[in-house]
């Protein structure tokens, strides 16, 4: 999501978990499931300033690698990030 804040990037995350929230999936006549997911957002760019090319990635991973740790750790169906981010790349 480029040249998006932190708030804009929950919002588009959090639309995309209501929108596959809000559809289960019926399996059979008899049986359905709901399918959720938890996501972790970090801003590439401020990696970027951090280090540059190759270990900026390496940190950025890691970061995401982390926050989404958090949101699965808070519940099913949560995101976690780095709320002091106002812009940037963010996954």
């Amino acid at each position: 999501m480029p040249h998006c804040g932190h708030i804009q990037a929950t919002t588009a995350t959090q639309r995309c978990l209501d929108a596959l929230k809000s559809k289960p999936i019926e399996l059979d006549s008899m049986h359905c499931i709901q399918v959720t997911f938890s996501a972790g957002i970090c801003s590439f760019e401020r990696m970027w300033k951090k280090a540059g090319n190759q270990e900026a990635a390496k940190i950025f991973l890691a970061k995401l690698d982390e926050n989404l740790y958090q949101a699965k750790k808070a519940g099913r169906a949560r995101i976690a990030g780095d709320t002091n981010q106002t812009s940037g790349i963010f996954l």
